[in-house]
């Protein structure tokens, strides 16, 4: 592997993937035409996910059912493990319906990373369970499971988290 190609590569895989997602949240973001009381916002604070320790997030969710998901996290710490810096972890994940009430989520992350002043991009699947009535707009749990790879550090990942939401 050539090593200059390296940081290019992840600059145009990083704008590849925003610019796919940033194209495909206006084209599946439609507003809803029937008067179902679907929320179609839900915010979220998730542990130990895509965006790191924890994130805030905020969500869309679509007519398909789909969710786009964008959310922030800023790390400072100090001692052994120090680090500094922002994620900005982002997904696209479709809503497989199991009953009223609980869905099955498929989809693929993308997080943006600045931990200790360098730049990171982690992407893979995502799957997950969801437990939300989405027509009401109650409270929402979702636990997932996501293998990961980290393009600076080119290496392979598991991340699993836990979010709690209210549709908003």
């Amino acid at each position: 592997m050539n090593y200059l190609k390296l940081p290019y590569q992840m600059k145009f895989c990083s704008v590849f993937i925003l610019l796919t997602v940033l194209i495909w949240e206006p084209v599946h973001s439609q507003d809803n035409s029937d008067d179902s009381g679907k929320p179609l916002h839900v915010l979220q604070f998730e542990i130990l996910g895509h965006g790191g320790i924890y994130s805030l997030n905020f969500e869309r969710i679509t007519n398909r059912p789909a969710v786009l998901r964008m959310g922030i996290s800023y790390l400072n710490t100090d001692g052994h493990l120090a680090i500094k810096g922002f994620t900005f972890p982002m997904s696209v994940t479709d809503l497989l319906a199991i009953d009223k009430d609980s869905f099955a989520e498929l989809g693929a992350f993308m997080t943006l990373s600045t931990m200790d002043q360098k730049f990171d991009v982690w992407v893979g699947p995502t799957f997950g369970f969801r437990e939300q009535n989405i027509q009401r707009g109650d409270g929402m749990v979702r636990f997932f499971f996501s293998p990961g790879y980290s393009i600076r550090h080119n290496e392979f990942f598991i991340t699993g988290g836990l979010s709690f939401g209210k549709g908003l």
